[in-house]
């Protein structure tokens, strides 16, 4: 019997010993798997908010286009009533250089060539319009050149090489040129 207890003895030691090798290959499994997984989380993790900072820099990259349109039409739409603005006050300056009468002509005139130093070369040319207006050319500080500029009001201030263009509608459009340049800068500048 000593014999089947020392059989029986070494049999549980060496169940016991496969038992434990078993448990330690088992926990260690167990340990490569948890290890396994938790890479794995990590990587879904990552892949995960990639994709979300993705999504959410398309949309805000939509938003600020739809931001970026709406903001130009609105700075259309100023501009458009800032520019009928300019277009209506330009026809009512048009309108009343046509409605100038002789002497206000002449004074009006008289007041642009004041700006300059004129010479004994010095004369003007007077545009059509302005020239049927005008019933004493003798007013003026400088002589009267003979031919006139078809069509239009105003005049040219002749001094040797140089002229100087005062025709009613240069004069409008140049104001309107500096008027739209200031609109433009207002308009697009106002943000800054």
């Amino acid at each position: 019997m000593t014999k089947i207890t020392e059989l029986q003895s070494f049999t549980d030691q060496v169940i016991n010993r496969e038992e434990q090798t078993k448990q330690a290959e088992l926990a260690e499994f167990a340990h490569t798997l948890e290890e396994k997984l938790n890479i794995q989380k990590e990587q879904l993790k990552a892949k995960h908010e990639a994709q979300l900072e993705k999504v959410t820099a398309q949309h805000d990259n939509q938003f600020n286009i739809r931001l970026n349109s709406l903001q130009l039409g609105q700075r259309n739409k100023q501009l458009a009533i800032k520019q009928e603005i300019i277009d209506d006050y330009i026809k009512e300056v048009k309108s009343g250089f046509n409605q100038l009468n002789s002497d206000e002509t002449i004074q009006f005139i008289n007041h642009l060539l004041n700006q300059h130093e004129l010479t004994e070369h010095s004369e003007i040319v007077l545009g059509e319009q302005t020239k049927e207006s005008i019933q004493d050319e003798s007013a003026f500080s400088v002589r009267v050149n003979e031919s006139i500029i078809p069509g239009v009001a105003g005049f040219i201030l002749m001094d040797g090489d140089i002229e100087y263009n005062y025709l009613f509608d240069n004069l409008v459009e140049e104001t309107r040129r500096q008027l739209q340049l200031i609109l433009l800068d207002q308009v697009f500048n106002q943000d800054k």
